[in-house]
């Protein structure tokens, strides 16, 4: 997908230690004690279609075989069909725990309609995605159903720091602003101070993902890594 070397070796640790969903809610919920600043679960689908699935009959999880498919996340395929998933058991406990919102990267709108309707019926928000290919028609689609922002990718590629941030982002920003007045996050490749400030010229928000990341990594199992990430994010606004 989009990932880049460094996202994909914070998965890899994830599996490694059987960090999962139930976890991630537990460290919003835990966050939740501290602050009251909106946070955003991020996945792919197929991690959140794993957790969602239901028991059969001999309580083990519902096979998906014989599925209708719309594409090959899951290892039988993803299914349209809704009964062999519990979204709304999902989006509770990601309404219980503190989300406010949620971002996959790989449902499209035309796809999302059981998810999105299982959050806007616990008052959370659904996040799409825009790239700078993505047509006229798209972003149209995009800004009739999104909820909360917009995210606008800056190019196209994998994600991971880079030097210099496209001039195809701010290009984008004006684009999705003729249909949607939604506030619009811009993300891949950030990484500097200086980046933080060129895109908030023209965008709502900045997504650090892999710089920061790449601090957790560096950090290692150390306690000192929240206060070492705090440091950093905090360059990033001087």
């Amino acid at each position: 997908m989009a990932d880049g070397p460094v996202i994909q070796r914070a998965s890899e640790r994830a599996l490694r230690h059987d960090f999962g969903i139930s976890d991630v809610l537990q460290v919003v919920s835990d966050a939740r004690q501290e602050t009251d600043v909106p946070i955003i679960l991020f996945s792919y689908f197929n991690p959140l279609l794993q957790w969602c699935q239901k028991p059969d009959r001999e309580g083990g999880r519902t096979s998906l075989a014989g599925s209708h498919v719309i594409n090959d996340a899951l290892p039988f395929g993803r299914a349209s069909d809704p009964v062999g998933f519990d979204f709304e058991r999902l989006v509770g406990e990601a309404k219980k725990a503190g989300v406010d919102g949620i971002l996959v990267t790989d449902l499209v709108p035309e796809e999302a309609n059981q998810f999105a309707s299982a959050l806007r019926a616990n008052d959370l928000d659904m996040i799409f995605l825009i790239a700078p290919t993505s047509t006229d028609e798209r972003l149209k689609m995009v800004a009739e159903r999104a909820s909360g922002f917009i995210y606008a990718v800056s190019r196209a590629g994998i994600t991971g720091a880079r030097a210099e941030m496209s001039a195809e982002a701010e290009k984008l920003v004006r684009r999705i602003g003729a249909f949607s007045d939604l506030p619009v996050a811009v993300g891949f490749g950030i990484s500097t101070p200086e980046h933080v400030a060129d895109v908030w010229r023209y965008a709502d928000a900045a997504v650090v993902g892999s710089a920061i990341v790449a601090e957790i990594e560096r950090g290692g199992p150390s306690t000192e890594v929240p206060s070492r990430v705090g440091e950093f994010v905090r360059r990033l606004l001087t």
